[in-house]
């Protein structure tokens, strides 16, 4: 890539001619790579710097200005972007592929070698990574996680399935626990719950274990099918199966919220604490101190879109990202996932 890269600087193109080329041809060059192999966080910044560097017009000889950040650039278009691809959560959805065809085709070629290696006594969504495993498992199994943490299950034998930490399809809606499980249980899984004798919910342990809305909440679900496996859904594209489009989609969506609880959003009052000379003005509101916590929750434009949208505002006594984020996400679980 980096050598079809150099031809290119001698030809000259406009802005537009040199956004196909990275898009067609240099961000399509590592695909196959990043199918099978987790690459270093390093080899995928130094292609990216090399795209921008030829974006932008800068070469060996050459320094050009950098108008606007990478990361602004792999945006999609609807969000002020250019649709450049952040290779890193590229990697990781083009890998979340593989995990899902090997968790949801046990007789292919590719699952049965896995199974054989690294998991022949249980299912893959309880694998572990093993000894002396292979570069391709380790990608695998990384790409997973960030399977599990945004795929929905619907319940069958309730064996793969954790009662805390995966959310449940039942009937029309989604459910997702948000009360903290009891010391011994984080990993719990949801066959625990059913009366092995008499093929119902224990409907005892449900309300020792849960606070009484949310044991009503599992009473009120299906009861476990012991002869059929658990099913993860994939809810995030256009049906149930999974696709690397909309996992990218959620993946970026993941690393705004990892920028904002690490002060790293490009917010007027992070600028001028980095040394940059410029006010500290809201571009919004004209109010001045554009920190987090204003941009988010005391912003006046904010507070309409929350009201337009029915959104409760926050807490006027949040001072911390940490504590705002906690707050937004147990609402949306509670308006979305508890209904």
């Amino acid at each position: 890539m980096f050598k079809k890269m150099e031809k290119w600087y001698a030809k000259k193109l406009s802005k537009a001619g040199k956004e196909v080329l990275i898009k067609v041809i240099a961000q399509a060059i590592p695909c196959y790579a990043m199918q099978c192999f987790k690459l270093p966080s390093t080899m995928g910044q130094e292609m990216e710097n090399m795209m921008a560097k030829f974006f932008w017009g800068s070469s060996n000889s050459k320094n050009a200005t950098h108008w606007v950040n990478w990361d602004k650039l792999t945006m999609s278009k609807q969000e002020g972007g250019l649709g450049f691809r952040n290779l890193e959560k590229f990697n990781l959805a083009l890998l979340a592929k593989q995990a899902w065809r090997i968790a949801g085709d046990h007789e292919s070629l590719l699952a049965r070698i896995y199974k054989s290696k690294y998991f022949p006594d249980s299912n893959f969504w309880d694998a572990s990574l093993g000894s002396s495993p292979s570069f391709t498992w380790r990608g695998i199994i990384l790409a997973r996680g960030n399977i599990r943490q945004f795929c929905k299950w619907r319940v069958g034998n309730g064996a793969t399935v954790r009662i805390w930490l995966d959310a449940l399809v039942a009937g029309e809606g989604v459910k997702k626990l948000i009360s903290p499980p009891p010391v011994g249980f984080e990993n719990a899984r949801v066959n625990i719950l059913v009366d092995m004798h008499s093929n119902q919910w224990d409907a005892d342990l449900i309300r020792e274990l849960f606070p009484p809305y949310e044991a009503q909440l599992i009473l009120e679900m299906p009861v476990p099918n012991m002869e059929c496996e658990d099913q993860p859904i994939w809810p995030h594209g256009g049906g149930r199966n999974f696709d690397v489009k909309s996992a990218y989609k959620v993946l970026i969506k993941k690393h705004f919220v990892w920028r904002l609880l690490w002060r790293a959003l490009p917010t007027s009052g992070n600028m001028v604490r980095r040394g940059m000379e410029i006010n500290d003005f809201c571009k919004l509101s004209g109010q001045e101190g554009e920190t987090e916590i204003h941009l988010f929750k005391s912003c006046p434009f904010s507070v309409e879109v929350y009201r337009l949208l029915e959104v409760p505002p926050f807490p006027q006594d949040f001072t911390d990202c940490i504590d705002m984020v906690d707050w937004a996400l147990s609402e949306l679980q509670q308006a979305h996932f508890l209904q």
